[in-house]
């Protein structure tokens, strides 16, 4: 039996040249990493949003209380002079003047100013979630300008001033 594609004569036929013509599969290209998917476009594109409105809110976040840095800083100058110096009535008159700038930058002027005494330590209380300045190691905050300051706790004003500074709600 002879092989199809050969003629009788031992020739290979047309359809064999056809034959041998042919290659094998070519496959494609592999495929680049360049350009990327739409898909991969719109995630960088998100990201990017995502890090320039962080960056954002960071920065206003940051400029918004910076009053808070500063009064912590004042607060930390004010308790390494009364180390050094041990005057109660001098610590609580300079720490209610550092309430009260701080209260001014962070509230309207008309709601602080004018402020002093009992008054003035129930508005430190309502920016604070719990109450801190109606104890009465805290008292001599509402005293400080008189003749005669009540009793001074000095831990307990440093204390209370800094968490004041740190966690009043405006």
């Amino acid at each position: 039996m002879s092989s199809p594609v050969a003629n009788h004569s031992g020739a290979p036929s047309a359809a064999a040249e056809t034959l041998q013509q042919l290659h094998d599969i070519h496959l494609p290209p592999p495929v680049g990493w360049w350009p990327p998917a739409p898909g991969w476009w719109l995630l960088l594109a998100a990201t990017v949003a995502i890090i320039i409105a962080a960056i954002v809110w960071f920065k206003s976040y940051r400029a918004k209380h910076r009053y808070r840095r500063l009064a912590l800083q004042k607060l930390g100058s004010i308790r390494a002079q009364w180390q050094t110096q041990h005057d109660d009535v001098w610590l609580t008159q300079a720490l209610n003047q550092l309430l009260k700038q701080t209260a001014l930058v962070a509230y309207p002027r008309q709601r602080v100013a004018a402020l002093s005494g009992a008054d003035w330590l129930l508005f430190l209380d309502s920016g604070l979630k719990q109450a801190r300045f109606s104890e009465p190691d805290l008292r001599a905050l509402a005293t400080t300008y008189q003749a005669t300051p009540q009793t001074v706790v000095p831990s307990a004003i440093l204390n209370a001033t800094e968490y004041w500074i740190r966690r009043h709600r405006c």
